[in-house]
């Protein structure tokens, strides 16, 4: 198989990655989906938690009111662990939500990459260029033909000469 062939073969093949594209986003889509749901649960729970705390110190101020100065030191004491419950659950929540949106970052670039690889394969497909070299005719492209500089196809292809195609569009070499 010839070089030329073998782009070409190489073009053909890459044709279908549009399936790709959309299962790739379709991907990042749920992921994204998953972590915003992630996200709204670690919300969700640190509203609860914030509740919980009001409710136990109505509650302990409302005991120590009745039962005197035992109650008052324990509403306290539960106050307190409380609060060292809700820090605990917001870092927690922070922590979480800090390494979701790392997974985002992450996931968002990995699809700019993928996104700019296809992007390649697209313009190297799009720069097909065909060649009539002693009467055979070959298919490459432009990518190919400039691929190697001060050689005679990647000046005659650079767009420093004036080079026509001829009716059929294939260039005579």
């Amino acid at each position: 198989m010839t070089a030329a062939n073998a782009s070409s073969a190489k073009d053909t093949s890459a044709g279908g990655d549009s399936a790709n594209d959309d299962q790739v986003l379709a991907a990042a889509v749920a992921v994204l989906q998953a972590v915003s749901s992630r996200r709204k649960e670690a919300d969700s729970a640190m509203e609860e938690a914030m509740r919980d705390c009001k409710r136990m110190r109505t509650q302990a101020t409302e005991e120590a009111t009745r039962t005197g100065a035992k109650a008052k030191e324990e509403a306290t004491q539960m106050g307190a662990k409380a609060r060292d419950e809700a820090k605990v659950i917001m870092r927690e929540a922070r922590e979480e939500r800090a390494a979701l949106e790392e997974e985002k970052a992450a996931m968002k670039k990995a699809l700019e990459e993928e996104k700019a690889a296809m992007e390649e394969a697209h313009t190297f497909q799009k720069s097909r260029v065909p060649l009539s070299v002693g009467g055979h005719r070959f298919e490459t492209s432009l990518q190919t033909l400039t691929a190697i500089p001060d050689t005679y196809l990647s000046s005659l292809f650079s767009g420093r000469f004036d080079l026509s195609p001829d009716a059929e569009g294939v260039y005579f070499i």
